[in-house]
């Protein structure tokens, strides 16, 4: 009987621990940075950094860190903070 309590833990903890690997929060990013228009969204898993960029080019971009606040960006009109979402699937960089 304890044999199978302790196998009913581990199967429980296991399913915790899958559902957590799936769930990424990722900053919200700005459909539009001055006269830049929103093409991608990724996530870097190591740093939870949010990277959006703009214009079909990838050197256009605001990178936020996993607080959603800005990091790095190539565009002085980023704005200097966003909003995090529990998005899910957070596509990876």
């Amino acid at each position: 009987m304890q044999f199978l309590t302790f196998l009913a833990f581990i199967a429980s903890f296991s399913a915790c621990t899958l559902v957590g690997a799936h769930a990424r929060f990722c900053a919200t990013c700005p459909k539009k940075v001055g006269s830049n228009s929103f093409v991608n969204q990724c996530v870097t898993p190591s740093s939870g950094a949010t990277k959006c960029s703009y214009d079909n080019q990838e050197t256009k971009h605001c990178t936020y860190d996993s607080h959603g606040d800005l990091s790095t960006s190539s565009i002085s009109s980023c704005p200097a903070h966003q909003a995090m979402a529990n998005i899910g699937a957070c596509r990876i960089c």
